[in-house]
């Protein structure tokens, strides 16, 4: 795994020929990442619309491409559209904040594209455009430039009230968006939409920020336990402040007690917390290296 730490460029193109290029976007809702070229293959991540992505290496309809977090894997053709860093860098952008999306309606009203939040999209002539380069029309109210949101202060209490209004969702392995998630993927969508970035798995994630007594959590520390057996991370979980956590696991996100007497507790070993506001996302956007 690469380093996390990733300056984040691409943009949106008017193409789908990605021969050429090094930089693309996520052109789809939600697209799939998978440990190898074929839609049978594992699904290790995924990346919403707008997604800026780091174009490999071709082999088929399938390019190698890494994400902002690092994570190496292949994306069909179809998903992705052409990116420039320049126009990048210059054009005005927006994110989708509504949860856990909004829609893209043309003029007449008709639906033209989910919009999931987190989502990047641009603004053009008073419109957004997405990457496949449709115009249309979002409500004001379901997204903030992406100045503004990368400029919030981190609040450990929106982390916790973005977790809660994911209540339900269904679980996925691999899945990072407000559709389905897995429990790192709910931690990484929770911290996204505060402008904020941190690792992809529960284990990486274990190690950022600062270490915090068990017997000490806050609203908004990270809990991350051994759920198979093995002596590592391989789960981790959103403390709410009150005595509960929110995590996505048996088959969909939901809250269980903190407390391991408790007969809804908590499964697993508990071996660690931390209490991290995340790498701000903004400065990786706006200054590539």
């Amino acid at each position: 795994m690469k380093n996390f730490f990733l300056t984040l460029v691409a943009v949106i193109a008017a193409t789908l020929n990605l021969a050429a290029a090094d930089f693309g976007l996520v052109a789809i809702p939600v697209a799939c990442l998978r440990g190898e070229p074929a839609n049978s293959a594992e699904l290790v991540s995924q990346a919403v619309m707008g997604t800026p992505l780091r174009l490999l290496d071709k082999d088929g309809e399938w390019w190698s491409v890494e994400t902002p977090d690092g994570y190496h894997g292949y994306m069909t053709e179809s998903s992705l559209a052409e990116a420039d860093r320049d126009s990048w860098l210059k054009a005005p952008r927006m994110v989708i904040t509504a949860l856990p999306a909004t829609v893209m309606v043309d003029e007449r009203g008709s639906v033209l594209s989910p919009l999931p939040a987190g989502a990047i999209v641009e603004v053009s002539h008073g419109m957004i455009r997405l990457p496949d380069g449709r115009l249309g029309i979002v409500d004001p109210a379901a997204m903030m430039s992406l100045e503004e949101w990368g400029s919030q202060t981190f609040s450990p209490r929106k982390v916790v009230e973005t977790a809660r209004a994911l209540m339900g969702t269904p679980y996925l392995w691999g899945g990072m968006s407000p559709w389905a998630v897995d429990c790192s993927g709910l931690v990484r969508v929770a911290y996204w939409l505060q402008g904020r970035i941190l690792p992809r798995d529960a284990s990486q994630q274990a190690s950022v920020g600062d270490e915090v007594p068990l017997d000490a959590l806050s609203a908004g520390d990270l809990l991350f336990l051994d759920r198979s057996g093995s002596g590592r991370v391989n789960h981790v979980a959103i403390c709410d402040g009150h005595g509960r956590v929110i995590h996505a696991g048996s088959g969909r996100v939901r809250d269980n007690a903190l407390d391991s007497g408790a007969k809804d507790a908590i499964s697993g070993v508990r071996l660690s917390a931390r209490r991290t506001s995340g790498t701000p996302a903004l400065p990786l956007l706006t200054e590539p290296k």
